[in-house]
């Protein structure tokens, strides 16, 4: 296998991967379906401490709501943001724990990143990057 044709694989499993439907069924599959817990111990800490519960909880309600906004601004494409929008309001709706919304807000940007990554060694415009 050539250099060349390890590096075009590279970048064709990464645009998969990382497809917008792919990527969010994925945490769907994590977040929703799979109801993963977070924060384990800090929610026996927080049992015993009902004060410190609703503090994290609402700091966590204000990070992942700015999180979510500062993605949706920032993002240039209608097309992303329209998912993101639809993937974050789906998981309001199905999953009410700030811990996991700032999770998935957060998941949001690093798709972002990673879409905006892709684009770029697709179209061949990164010339310092060598994915070989």
């Amino acid at each position: 296998m050539t250099r060349e044709a390890l590096s075009e694989g590279y970048v064709r499993l990464l645009a998969e991967f990382y497809e917008p439907a792919a990527y969010f069924d994925r945490l769907d599959d994590l977040y929703i379906a799979g109801a993963i817990e977070t924060e384990r111990g800090w929610r026996r800490y927080a049992q015993r401490h009902p004060w410190r519960r609703r503090a994290r909880r609402a700091r966590q309600l204000l990070e992942a709501a700015g999180l979510a906004l500062r993605v949706l601004s920032q993002v240039r494409e209608k097309q992303l943001r329209r998912i993101y929008r639809q993937r974050l309001a789906q998981l309001l709706g199905r999953r009410p724990d700030p811990a996991v919304w700032r999770v998935c807000a957060i998941k949001c940007a690093m798709h972002y990143h990673t879409h905006r990554l892709v684009d770029a060694l697709q179209r061949r415009s990164l010339n310092v990057l060598n994915t070989f």
